[in-house]
């Protein structure tokens, strides 16, 4: 008997009840809205609790957070940066720096130690014959007395008043002509030295006083004075004992508070100094009383002055057997200079451009000064150039320290080149104290502004009072500042 029941369609699909096609169609025709979410309950029997979240603020949250994670991660980076990299930053450029600055040190000597190897063999000769000034000066032999030393004290076109209770004009062995009240007015004249109540002397007479030092105004000089007429002006020219005359020039050049070790190191490198210009002089007289050698302020002295003298007695900065030359200076402003780039034709043996820390306090503050074309025509005249306008200064070449070497003066006559240690000569050495600056054009002058004080080359004289400050003594000073330098007495 057939089965009453209907069978299934096994290839019909199966439909879905009634009530979840009309579900299905009205939540495919619902309009876009918030989408829920629901949360099943842990405990059994529990409520299930349903959320509607809009899809627009969901994207908006999360585009807030992303954008304050930015924020707090570049702050985070920069605050990081600037108190740890930049620190480092800044340490590494000041290593590079020193670094660099050792290197140009180092090459600085390699090119003196190169110039004096190719002068040895080749220029050995010529050093030796026609151009003595270039080389290095020997020794000098053991001696049991300090040498004398010829000093230019003064010129002047009128009269000067020498003053001294033993004063006597010497003419010779056994003939001298004692001056009344110790007292003698002298005039150059072109036939020779007139002397009042005496009459015309010839030049290079001696006078003395036999009881003391020779007034001459305030100042008091040992020894002897010769009285000199150098193209219708008087020149004056004092001969006296080498520590004697040391004693002077400590005094005069370094200030009576600093330290004893800066003093010595002074006076080796003066003592030095003055046997190199004794050695290779030929005026009548070897050194002058300025800037232009050695500061010397005759017979007043103070006590740490005179025991630095005394204490270095007879000992000179020496290397390979000859004389160093013990130029120095002011203040060196960080960076000291070979003596080639300043003078070419003096000796320059034991010098090389060495850094200097020490004499900061000196040079923190730069000097400035302002320089008129009207100046500029007088040193152009000065030096036999001709010329009615200055237009331009320009640096042209510096050194290794810095300092200018090379520049040109623009004129309507064409261009004019100087050396820095020129233009410091003919506008003044204390209106530009170093040859250490810069230049600006302001108005129709220049205005110059640089550091350091002096020439640069060896000792720096600020830089030997803050080592002496330090505890070092003269040797070390002297050894920083002319590097491979011994000590040997002559005397």
């Amino acid at each position: 008997m057939p089965d009453p029941s209907p069978r299934p369609n096994r290839n019909a699909r199966s439909q879905p009840p009634p009530d979840l096609q009309s579900r299905g169609s009205e939540r495919r025709s619902r309009p876009a809205g918030p989408v829920p979410f629901v949360v099943i309950p842990r405990a059994k029997g529990g409520r299930e609790r349903r959320f509607a979240v809009q899809p627009s603020r969901v994207l908006l949250i999360l585009l807030a957070c992303f954008v304050m994670g930015a924020i707090l991660a570049t702050t985070g980076f920069g605050a990081y940066w600037m108190l740890t990299d930049q620190t480092l930053v800044r340490e590494d450029y000041g290593r590079l720096a020193d670094e660099v600055e050792e290197l140009r040190v180092e090459l600085a000597a390699l090119k003196e130690r190169s110039r004096a190897q190719r002068s040895e063999p080749g220029e050995a000769a010529r050093s030796r014959g026609s151009d003595d000034s270039l080389a290095a000066l020997r020794l000098p032999a053991l001696s049991d007395e300090p040498p004398t030393i010829r000093v230019a004290l003064l010129r002047t076109a009128g009269s000067i008043t020498l003053e001294g209770e033993g004063l006597n004009i010497n003419q010779g062995p056994n003939q001298a002509i004692p001056m009344p009240r110790g007292r003698a007015v002298v005039t150059a004249r072109r036939d020779g030295v007139w002397v009042e109540g005496v009459g015309i002397l010839e030049t290079g007479t001696p006078i003395e006083n036999r009881l003391g030092p020779i007034r001459i105004g305030k100042k008091e000089y040992p020894g002897i004075l010769e009285l000199h007429e150098e193209d219708g002006r008087l020149l004056l020219v004092n001969e006296v004992g080498l520590e004697r005359y040391l004693q002077g020039v400590v005094a005069s050049e370094l200030p009576a508070s600093w330290g004893l070790e800066a003093k010595k190191a002074q006076a080796v490198a003066a003592r030095t100094y003055a046997i190199m210009q004794k050695a290779g002089g030929s005026r009548s007289y070897d050194l002058e009383s300025t800037v232009a050698d050695q500061v010397y302020s005759g017979r007043s002295a103070d006590a740490s002055s005179r025991a630095a003298v005394t204490t270095t007695h007879g000992e000179v900065l020496s290397r390979n057997g000859h004389l160093v030359s013990a130029f120095y200076h002011s203040a060196c402003a960080g960076q000291t200079e070979v003596p080639d780039n300043v003078w070419p034709d003096r000796p320059n043996n034991g010098n090389a451009s060495v850094k200097c820390t020490f004499c900061e306090r000196a040079t923190r503050k730069a000097w400035e000064t302002d320089i008129g074309p009207e100046e500029l025509l007088e040193a152009l005249a000065a030096a036999g150039e001709k010329a009615s306008q200055v237009t331009g200064l320009h640096i042209r070449e510096r050194s290794l320290s810095g300092r200018v070497t090379l520049l040109d003066l623009i004129t309507d006559r064409g261009a004019v080149r100087w050396s820095g240690n020129r233009f410091r000569k003919l506008l003044g050495w204390n209106r530009v104290r170093s040859a250490r600056f810069e230049s600006e054009v302001v108005g129709n002058g220049f205005h110059i502004t640089g550091r350091g004080a002096g020439h640069g080359v060896g000792l720096c004289q600020w830089g030997a009072r803050k080592m002496a400050s330090e505890d070092y003594d003269y040797q070390d000073i002297l050894g920083h500042y002319y590097p491979g330098a011994g000590l040997t007495r002559i005397y």
